[in-house]
């Protein structure tokens, strides 16, 4: 079984030291996530990859489906 993570790669730099920045960012990542879905194009944002850091245990009881009740 080769494991991995699903996940959404979008993030601004930003100063920490700066509140307004950091607030600002927050709000512009929000836009754009609200628009991507909005537009129909969130799911050309969700990428995989393979990562050897995550555990079998790390996969959330509802992907497992069936395998997990039995």
């Amino acid at each position: 079984m080769r494991l991995g993570k699903v996940y959404i790669p979008t993030y601004y730099v930003v100063d920490l030291d700066d509140e307004n920045m950091v607030a600002e960012a927050k709000d512009c990542m929000l836009e754009d996530i609200l628009n991507a879905v909005k537009y129909e194009e969130i799911a050309s944002w969700i990428e995989s990859t393979e990562d050897n850091s995550v555990l079998e245990e790390d996969i959330p009881e509802f992907l497992k489906g069936d395998e997990a009740e039995e």
